[in-house]
C-alpha cells in the first residue's frame, strides 16, 4: 500500500486526483463513524501500514480536507480523524465507484454464480484474516523477501 518514493499513485476522482493513501483514510473513518472517534491507529489497522506511515496518510488527507486531526478525548497522545463532508463526499464517490465497477464484472454471471461466488470470496476473507490460521509473514533482514514464520 505504501507508495512508491518518486511519485505518490493518485486516482481521478469529480474534485480533481485523489490520492490512494486518502480514500484507505477516508474508507477508515466512515467504518469507525458509528462507533467513537478513529484514530491514527485504527488507521493504521485498517490500512495494514506501521503508525508512521499511517500518521503521513492523515496528514495528507487533511491537507487534501478530506479529514481533521484532532486531539483525541481522554488521551492528548492520540490523536482522532474525522471525516469532513468533503471526505464524506469522496467516500460516497468511493463507493458507487467500486459497486459501478463490480456490478460490470459480473455482469452477464447468474444470480447461482453470483451466490457461489460471493460464498467462496467470505470463506477466503474470514480464511485470509484469522490470526490462528496458517503461517504470519515477517520480514527478514536486509532485502530480502518475507518468509513464512517457523
Amino acid at each position: 500500500w505504501a507508495p512508491a518514493p518518486a511519485r505518490t499513485p493518485r486516482v481521478r476522482d469529480g474534485a480533481g486526483r485523489v490520492e490512494l493513501s486518502t480514500v484507505l483514510v477516508v474508507e477508515a473513518c466512515a467504518r469507525g463513524e458509528d462507533e467513537t472517534s478513529t484514530t491514527v491507529a485504527d488507521v493504521g489497522t485498517f490500512a495494514g501500514v506501521a503508525p508512521s506511515t499511517a500518521s503521513r496518510f492523515v496528514r495528507r488527507a487533511a491537507e487534501a480536507g478530506m479529514v481533521k486531526r484532532e486531539h483525541h478525548n481522554g488521551d492528548g497522545r492520540r490523536a482522532a480523524v474525522e471525516l469532513t463532508d468533503a471526505g464524506r463526499a469522496l467516500h460516497e464517490r468511493a463507493r458507487a465507484f467500486r459497486l459501478q465497477r463490480l456490478q460490470s464484472t459480473l455482469e452477464g454471471w447468474s444470480d447461482a454464480e453470483v451466490l457461489v461466488f460471493v460464498t467462496l470470496l467470505g470463506r477466503f476473507a474470514e480464511a485470509a484474516t484469522n490470526p490462528t490460521r496458517g503461517a504470519a509473514l515477517v520480514p527478514v533482514d536486509g532485502d530480502e523477501e518475507p518468509r513464512d514464520t517457523p
